[in-house]
């Protein structure tokens, strides 16, 4: 009898046991369990990205300018040093070159046009106005008197007032240039891909300048998106108009002989790239 009575409350006590142990709070049962995630520090559930090393970061200098007796228009370093960021990879960092100046080489929109074929490649153009507006466009072809929109998606427009910025191609259409002798020089159009052109520039483009050189218009543009003119305002005189090209060598490291080595030179002439075998021509260089 007294087994009995021992085995059967030792059942009971077991459980009453569990019972209890199942009816504690989830935390308070797992809060002395071993490795438990809620012991963990947050820091350590997260895998931090590492930053990048000091000799990665793109370090940014302030252009030179050659062949510029009077140097720029832009009146500080600092307007030099924020173009010289927004450029395409290629011209970072390069030396700028004066292809034209109306200072230096008059008002000539066939001096513009033919010093500009001359150097070739891709430019930037800066206009200075009356009311000391500093606005222009970066322009991936070299301007030409042609009665057709042309230039590539790389054109961008930008302007200093009130603050510096960048309007780069939306894709709403295609019409980057228009530059003649007859209507000057028309940068963008207010007009999607799907409607018809019109060659009036009033209203229709984020730069207009006429063939005098001598005054201008700044509207909202479809093809940059830029909703208000990059000029203080709608019309303007013009001060000053400047084109810069860029020069840059780049070259790859030399191969084992017998393999292609590419040498390449950002000049007045565009990209120009061209294999060269080391065999038979270690050190060709493009002047």
């Amino acid at each position: 009898m007294d087994l009995t009575k021992h085995a059967v409350s030792g059942t009971v006590d077991l459980t009453k046991s569990a019972v209890g142990y199942m009816t504690k709070p989830i935390t308070d049962a797992f809060e002395n369990e071993p490795n438990s995630p809620t012991e963990q520090p947050v820091e350590h559930e997260r895998k931090r990205r590492p930053s990048a090393p000091p000799s990665l970061v793109r370090q940014f200098k302030t252009p030179e300018l050659a062949n510029a007796k009077q140097g720029t228009v832009l009146p500080t370093t600092g307007h030099l040093d924020k173009l010289n960021r927004v450029l395409p990879l290629r011209h970072q960092n390069a030396t700028w070159q004066l292809i034209y100046s109306t200072r230096e080489h008059g008002t000539s929109i066939r001096t513009l046009f033919d010093n500009s074929q001359r150097r070739g490649g891709s430019s930037l153009l800066i206009v200075q106005t009356t009311d000391e507006s500093y606005f222009g466009a970066y322009l991936p072809d070299p301007l030409q008197d042609f009665n057709k929109y042309y230039g590539s998606g790389e054109t961008f427009v930008f302007t200093f007032q009130p603050e510096f910025k960048t309007f780069k191609w939306t894709k709403a259409n295609e019409s980057f240039l228009l530059t003649n002798m007859v209507g000057g020089i028309t940068i963008g159009a207010s007009k999607t891909s799907t409607d018809e052109y019109d060659d009036t520039p009033e209203g229709l483009c984020a730069i207009y300048i006429d063939k005098d050189l001598m005054q201008g218009s700044s509207y909202s543009c479809h093809t940059f998106g830029n909703l208000e003119p990059l000029s203080k305002t709608q019309d303007f005189e013009i001060v000053a108009i400047e084109l810069w090209g860029f020069e840059v060598v780049k070259s790859t490291a030399k191969t084992t002989p017998g393999l292609e080595t590419t040498l390449s030179m950002e000049t007045g002439d565009g990209v120009r790239s061209r294999s060269n075998s080391t065999s038979s021509q270690k050190n060709d260089v493009e002047e």
